[in-house]
């Protein structure tokens, strides 16, 4: 039992933290948000996300609210559903990288943007 215990805890449950947990993500809000920066979640609760980031999250609801924030904020990151996104690319795409993520079975991105 002992054997079995350590073997999931130590080889099993880390290998889902890869599927689980967004590494990807939390790296690019440490070195893209200042500290008192906040990530943006277009259209999601994103607590999970921001809570890895080490930022608060700010949901952000509409495009013209997401154009505010960039213009606000004139750089960091902001994450969304991938069908968000594809109907946003055209709109926002010009201002930065967008790097696809996943969390479990939700297929998500993030822009780290940079307002002109």
């Amino acid at each position: 039992m002992i054997v079995f215990t350590l073997t999931v805890g130590m080889i099993v449950f880390p290998g889902f933290d890869e599927i689980k947990t967004p590494v990807r993500l939390a790296e690019a809000a440490q070195n893209h948000i200042p500290p008192s920066g906040k990530l943006l979640l277009y259209q999601m609760n994103g607590e999970i996300l921001a809570l890895y980031s080490q930022r608060f999250g700010r949901e952000i609801r509409t495009p013209d609210d997401l154009e505010q924030a960039f213009q606000r904020t004139r750089e960091g990151i902001a994450v969304f559903s991938q069908k968000d996104w594809e109907d946003l690319k055209d709109r926002f795409g010009r201002y930065g990288e967008v790097v696809p993520f996943r969390v479990g079975h939700k297929k998500l991105c993030y822009l780290k943007y940079a307002y002109p």
